[in-house]
């Protein structure tokens, strides 16, 4: 599988975007994606993006491929991730998330 990725700096300020990827532990037939948009010019925009996709993906990997398969069980993975990284060594951190699962038998 490839994946392309890209992303751009807007409204003058660094790019904060972070993008992750990588096979479901139980089969290499289901791929996980997640990116964050770093909120540029918030505080902590960078930090809450990382901290996002990988959150994000360590808890999709937690879970059984064919539950991800429901949009329903991508609410939990977003509840956990925004809550996961919604404030960080004490400051307060911005981020808009996005995720899928991919799966090649459907």
């Amino acid at each position: 599988m490839m994946i392309y990725t890209f992303t751009e700096t807007g409204n003058g300020h660094a790019n904060e975007d972070a993008i992750a990827h990588r096979p479901h532990p139980a089969t290499d037939k289901f791929a996980l994606c997640a990116l964050a948009d770093g909120q540029g010019g918030r505080s902590g925009g960078g930090i809450a993006a990382q901290a996002a996709v990988l959150l994000a993906l360590d808890t999709a990997c937690a879970m059984k491929p064919e539950t991800l398969l429901s949009p329903l069980r991508w609410l939990d993975v977003c509840s956990v991730a925004d809550t996961g990284f919604s404030v960080h060594d004490g400051r307060n951190t911005h981020s808009d998330s996005g995720y899928l699962a991919w799966s090649d038998s459907h």
